[in-house]
């Protein structure tokens, strides 16, 4: 039987097709038994501390609100107390006033959660904080548990399906520090910040899921103003280390990846191109 030139290239066609749809359920196949195999349940997290310091995947993971958390931690650290933390960073200025700061963000915490018990207890937070002393503060009874790792979950702007970006807070991933940039949802309005510190406060009972930033603020420097107009580039500055802030987890809105300006100290320009959700987010900033 002969065949014509356009018959064999029908054949030819077809088995082109079929060995692609072969090849892509063969890889659905695979990916779906490795996903489910390394894959980590909230549910059966692990109970000890993971160091996080060779750059591995964290395999621990705590909700942080909510039975469908938008905010997933890993990596933990051991548990100790403020004391313990202020005594680790004394050498860190953005722990300056850190018990101040962290009494402010468990009072906006509870107050935007509406838990009239959970104010009260706050508002118990607050005085022991600022009117007993260093002996009361530093007791059990206000533990703290650092986290290295954070997957925060949004829904893009663009075209509302659900992204995830994976953030490090970590003094030694891959042997080298590694403080991530995220957008920050704050009643002044959204800003930039880079992580510092990714920390779950338990006091009286509960848990506050807090983290502690150094944001940036939209003040470029005169030079540059008119050139970053021209090429239409966002340049953000950082403040100064002692002027970092601690926020609730829930106030992050997603991951950001920013590169530091090597003409002015400070200065970040902003990589808006890295999908469309971020075009559009640094647009409305």
């Amino acid at each position: 039987m002969w065949l014509s030139f356009h018959e064999i290239l029908q054949v030819e066609h077809h088995d082109l097709v079929l060995s692609f749809l072969r090849f892509q359920i063969d890889q659905f196949d695979y990916f779906h038994k490795k996903a489910k195999k390394y894959s980590v349940d909230v549910e059966t997290t692990s109970k000890h501390p993971v160091s996080h310091a060779e750059g591995k995947r964290p395999r621990e993971i705590i909700p942080t609100v909510g039975a469908n958390p938008t905010i997933i931690l890993g990596a933990k650290q051991k548990v100790s107390t403020i004391r313990e933390l202020i005594e680790d960073q004394s050498a860190d200025h953005a722990f300056t006033a850190f018990r101040s700061r962290v009494s402010s963000a468990i009072q906006a915490l509870s107050s935007e959660s509406g838990d009239t018990n959970t104010v009260n207890d706050s508002h118990q937070v607050c005085s022991l904080i600022s009117f007993m002393s260093y002996y009361m503060i530093y007791t059990r009874s206000f533990q703290i548990m650092e986290y290295r790792y954070m997957k925060v979950k949004y829904e893009s702007v663009v075209d509302w399906h659900p992204k995830t970006d994976y953030l490090q807070c970590n003094p030694k991933f891959n042997n080298r520090p590694r403080y991530d940039f995220v957008i920050v949802n704050s009643p002044r309005g959204c800003y930039f910040a880079q992580l510092v510190s990714i920390f779950v406060c338990c006091v009286n009972g509960h848990d506050y899921h807090l983290t502690l930033v150094q944001p940036l603020a939209k003040n470029p420097r005169a030079p540059a103003r008119s050139v970053d107009r021209h090429l239409s580039i966002y340049r953000w500055h950082i403040q100064p280390r002692n002027r970092c802030e601690v926020i609730p987890l829930e106030r992050i809105v997603r991951g950001a990846v920013l590169i530091a300006d090597t003409r002015y100290a400070g200065d970040y320009f902003v990589v808006d191109t890295l999908d469309a959700d971020m075009f559009m987010r640094v647009g409305d900033m």
